[in-house]
């Protein structure tokens, strides 16, 4: 793999995102929980903080892309595919293993037999009786990336030999993310299939568990791949026109499919455009840093704010509860900061010495 210098405005794209879902957990609430059209409109907005998580599929993919394509553009060698996985690995679990082991320490003590379906990322195939919710389902995504990861190398060389095959990127996201919105997700029980309507937050996709999981992160793959040959055939948008555009469909329901489509059009833009405002924005220093440390912050900031929910009528009689969530913001993002440095920074360095990648 030939080094590649790291694209800054899109690791601060990657830090909004994230600060982004942080949000959407902390001060989500329905919009149908409430009357009037301008509060529905404003908690719209909030409610849709779910897409943050198919924009970084949309982005790892083109990222990945950017990363791998002249190693597998000829062919998927043994010795290559190991070294992808491993690098993979070493990027996505030693956070993810401290982050099980503290739930199930701490807040799960009494669901131990669930353990390896956490630490395999298979427990997003579990029907929802065996599953832990609250700290643990935001590790949904990771083991729909995770299983991206086995399959992204072949797509890579797919569509370098077969390039007439790119035009159909967007109809089968599309068809793919529809899919997702009309059929219910398919689990497991001991007793066999199960079906799941689940839709959370009344969004289009936002189904996070199942077979239908990992079809929208494919989706999202997709439209990644999309976004990186628009990168380059050097096309351009413009980045004012596609930002407003984003921003006014988050205030309604059900524009998923819209929205990340401008996503995915929004990124070759900003690559190519590195003296416009947002990239100069996402560019700077403190927005910049958010993006290095979101992979914590994504895992984190889920923790204290389950000890907040399970604790909030005791809380609250001290503290009013905004001021608690406030105050889990600030130590979410110190906790990031550290598990970023001695986590995600040392554990990886080590386990790269380990297999020697």
């Amino acid at each position: 793999m030939n080094k590649v210098k790291e694209i800054k405005s899109l690791t601060g794209l990657r830090g909004i995102a994230a600060f982004w879902i942080v949000l959407h957990h902390y001060f989500g609430r329905r919009p149908e929980e409430t009357d009037g059209f301008l509060v529905k409109t404003l908690l719209n907005f909030n409610s849709n903080g779910y897409l943050a998580v198919d924009f970084f599929f949309i982005l790892s993919s083109f990222v990945l892309y950017l990363s791998y394509q002249s190693t597998f553009e000829n062919a998927v060698s043994t010795a290559d595919y190991k070294k992808f996985m491993q690098k993979r690995f070493v990027r996505i679990y030693p956070l993810l293993i401290v982050i099980v082991l503290f739930s199930f320490l701490f807040l799960f003590p009494d669901n131990w037999n669930l353990l390896l379906f956490y630490l395999s990322l298979t427990f997003i195939f579990l029907s929802e009786q065996y599953r832990v919710m609250n700290s643990l389902d935001i590790t949904w995504s990771l083991a729909c990336e995770f299983i991206m990861y086995f399959v992204f190398p072949f797509l890579i060389l797919f569509f370098t030999k077969m390039p007439k095959w790119m035009k159909f990127t967007v109809p089968v996201s599309v068809l793919l993310f529809c899919a997702v919105y009309l059929f219910p997700t398919i689990t497991f029980s001991q007793k066999g299939l199960v079906l799941e309507n689940i839709h959370s937050s009344g969004g289009f996709i936002n189904t996070p568990v199942g077979i239908s999981a990992v079809i929208r992160c494919l989706a999202g793959y997709l439209l990644g791949i999309f976004s990186y040959h628009l990168y380059l055939s050097k096309k351009k948008f413009s980045i004012t026109f596609l930002v407003v555009l984003i921003l006014a469909l988050l205030f309604f329901k059900k524009m998923d499919v819209f929205i990340l489509i401008l996503i995915a059009l929004l990124l070759p833009s900003l690559i190519a455009d590195p003296k416009s405002f947002l990239s100069k924005f996402l560019s700077s220093k403190p927005v910049y840093f958010l993006g290095l440390i979101s992979y914590s912050v994504y895992l984190v900031h889920i923790i204290p704010f389950t000890i907040m929910y399970f604790n909030e009528e005791y809380l609250t009689r001290f503290v009013p509860l905004l001021a608690y969530k406030i105050i889990c913001i600030a130590v979410t993002l110190i906790i990031s900061t550290i598990t970023y440095q001695f986590i995600e920074i040392n554990a990886s360095k080590m386990l790269k010495r380990y297999f020697q990648i």
